[in-house]
């Protein structure tokens, strides 16, 4: 009987912890860094938008806030490059250059599919961006978006998703396949 009593007691500890396993890390509260942390990774991206599907591949690096984003052909050439500093974003695609200061509207125009690349810093790395966001399954919401991060690696610089889903509503969905982090 002693051996069951220790066993109940240590029950709603093990329940707990693997319940923490399937939510995103922490948020970033106001005393850390407004801007994610810099990294580099490549991978394969694939979009669903208004029934069509779009497949490629990805390299992104990021600096000190500022955003390079090559989005590749499954066969490699270059399809647009998209570079966001601060203050305002460009997007080259089929050799014409656009400029804005929304990155969602400008690749909606030019690529046919909204990229959130202004938050995305963080929901990347599997947490919210600062601001507010809800709790949802083994995900989370954020600015209309619902993040979920998946299949950890360990990192120099901590645990990051190996895949990342986001979606807007029934009609969008962005997944990332990350194949390296830097």
């Amino acid at each position: 009987m002693n051996r069951w009593h220790r066993l109940l007691t240590l029950l709603p500890i093990v329940l707990m912890a693997a319940c923490a396993q399937l939510r995103p890390m922490a948020p970033v509260d106001a005393g850390h860094q407004a801007e994610a942390p810099d990294f580099r990774i490549d991978g394969r991206l694939a979009v669903k938008a208004t029934g069509k599907g779009h497949y490629g591949n990805f390299d992104w690096k990021r600096v000190a806030g500022v955003d390079d984003v090559a989005v590749m052909s499954p066969l490699g050439q270059i399809v647009a490059t998209l570079n966001r500093q601060r203050d305002a974003v460009c997007l080259v695609a089929h050799q014409r250059e656009r400029c804005a200061a929304d990155t969602e509207q400008l690749t909606e125009a030019a690529l046919g599919w909204p990229l959130p690349l202004d938050n995305l810093g963080w929901w990347i790395l599997g947490r919210p961006a600062p601001g507010a966001w809800q709790q949802d399954g083994a995900g989370f919401v954020q600015d209309g978006w619902r993040i979920v991060a998946e299949s950890p690696v360990d990192t120099p610089a901590g645990p990051r998703p190996t895949r990342v889903t986001l979606t807007r509503g029934s009609e969008l969905e962005i997944r990332f396949a990350i194949n390296g982090w830097q």
